[in-house]
């Protein structure tokens, strides 16, 4: 893991995750010249369960609040 090689490469990137910490993950090895690379973490779980509802599904802030509200979310 700190091979010269596999540290020039950025084969094993930090992340800043918002529960653990930092946490070492693993790069991607295609490497694209001028294409910046960006590592984050894994969402938490109901991160994007709004954005879900409302932009894929359609529903609205009522909608989404009955849902909470049954704890179905």
């Amino acid at each position: 893991m700190e091979d010269e090689q596999v540290v020039a490469r950025n084969m094993v990137p930090e992340i800043d995750h918002p529960k653990c910490g930092k946490l070492k993950v693993l790069g991607n090895p295609i490497k694209i010249k001028g294409l910046r690379e960006k590592f984050e973490p894994s969402p938490l779980l109901g991160q994007h369960t709004e954005e879900i509802l409302s932009e894929l599904l359609g529903l609205n802030d009522t909608q989404i609040q009955e849902l909470r509200e049954k704890n179905v979310i």
